[in-house]
């Protein structure tokens, strides 16, 4: 049993966040945001990470597709997906540290080549660019992201995964939020997304994992 408590006493928590959000933000964007952030809390009960996701995410999919419940791959790539501020440095899935600082997020598809393959159990991510995004309503072509990305972290833009086992929820879905243990020892943030797709409403379990890093990482 005291291994347990243990656990329980070092481990992180995630929980709403009702504050406003920064003003580095653009206002438009602001009053797009959801209704509430998340906060991902440390052992010592500090927040470590706040995380300002839009209300809806956009997605292209047949209505039979909605029916059948929507995934990661309906997702609209190079979209905005919310802003994120980093209050304690924490390493990315590629295991470099993200400074503190205010970013906004934009859904990328990892390109299918040699050096990324068996990097990660999925190809979608969030790739970190500046706050101060002037374009978030509208997607950018691969190249640009990445480019704005290098400004955080030279040669390679930080990258979250965004995990491939989300499942579908019920459109009534309370907007929780919760920290999810995954394989290889990672830990996720995990809430019900709303998703837009034409006419159509849905929502879908996002997973971004917050701790851990790709196994293709070497150690030093």
């Amino acid at each position: 049993m005291l291994p347990v408590l243990l656990w329980l006493a070092f481990s992180q928590t995630a929980e709403k966040y009702g504050q406003a959000a920064p003003g580095v933000i653009p206002a438009e964007a602001r009053a797009e945001l959801g209704p509430s952030g998340f906060a991902w809390v440390g052992a010592n009960k500090a927040t470590e990470i706040r995380w300002w996701p839009l209300a809806h995410w956009r997605a292209q999919a047949e209505p039979e597709q909605v029916a059948n419940g929507l995934t990661l791959s309906e997702l609209e790539t190079n979209q905005s997906l919310g802003w994120l501020e980093v209050i304690k440095p924490f390493t990315d899935f590629r295991n470099r540290e993200i400074p503190a600082g205010i970013y906004s997020l934009r859904l990328v598809s990892q390109p299918v080549s040699d050096d990324h393959n068996d990097t990660a159990p999925g190809p979608h991510f969030a790739m970190l660019v500046p706050a101060a995004d002037p374009d978030w309503k509208k997607p950018l072509p691969l190249e640009e992201i990445f480019n704005r990305g290098k400004k955080i972290l030279d040669k390679h833009p930080p990258v979250l995964l965004v995990h491939p086992g989300g499942k579908p929820l019920s459109k009534d879905s309370q907007d929780s939020v919760r920290v999810l243990p995954l394989e290889s020892g990672w830990k996720a943030l995990a809430w019900p997304q709303s998703i837009k797709t034409g006419s159509q409403g849905a929502k879908l379990e996002i997973r971004l994992v917050l701790e851990g890093h790709s196994p293709a990482v070497k150690a030093p």
